[in-house]
Order: C-alpha cells, then sequence, then structure tokens
C-alpha cells in the first residue's frame, strides 16, 4: 500500500501471544514467541507446567530511522473480542510512519 507521501508499507508476519500467570511468583505475563511450541515454563521464575492461554498478537518490523520495533496487541482491553495473527495488516513505524524495512 502506497501513501500520499510515497512511503510503501511492507506486510508483516505476525505470531500469537501466550498470557500466563505463574502459581509460584504470581506475575500475569504476556509471553511473544515467533514459530515457538506452546509455553509451559514461567520465564521468570522457571516454574514448569504453567498453563498459558491466547493473549493477543505480536508482529515485529524494522524502521531505517529507529530501528527494531516490537507491536503487540493484548486479547484483553480491546473492543470486540480477541485478535488473532492472521488480523494484522501491513505496518508502519509508529514514531515516524516510515514503512516496514
Amino acid at each position: 500500500m502506497t501513501e500520499a507521501s510515497g512511503w510503501r508499507h511492507q506486510p508483516v508476519t505476525a505470531h500469537p501471544v501466550s498470557r500466563l500467570r505463574c502459581p509460584e511468583c504470581n506475575w500475569l505475563q504476556l509471553v511473544a514467541t515467533a514459530g515457538g511450541p506452546p509455553v509451559t515454563e514461567c520465564p521468570w521464575c522457571w516454574w514448569s507446567g504453567v498453563e498459558a492461554e491466547p493473549g493477543g498478537a505480536f508482529a515485529a518490523l524494522t524502521c531505517p530511522a529507529h530501528g527494531p520495533v516490537l507491536v503487540v496487541i493484548p486479547e484483553a482491553g480491546n473492543e470486540g473480542g480477541g485478535i488473532s495473527p492472521d488480523d494484522f495488516a501491513d505496518l508502519c513505524c509508529p514514531h515516524c510512519r516510515q514503512p516496514a524495512g
């Protein structure tokens, strides 16, 4: 997609986010792993056997001016329900609107 500014948005690959509350350390966490297996360990305290649930989606992009940017859309707090990786559109840098590189 090309905007009036001439910048062309590049498609991004989005991935699911896992949401968990560890029964040991009690931290509520969102874990974003591109293509990883199901989350079964707490990354904070290493507790095993945690049960993660869908927590949203994320995509990474690289801005020529600002470097790596991670866009996370959490499942909770959005009207209309959750988001899946298939819902992501082309992204631009949220700081300067340059397209993903």
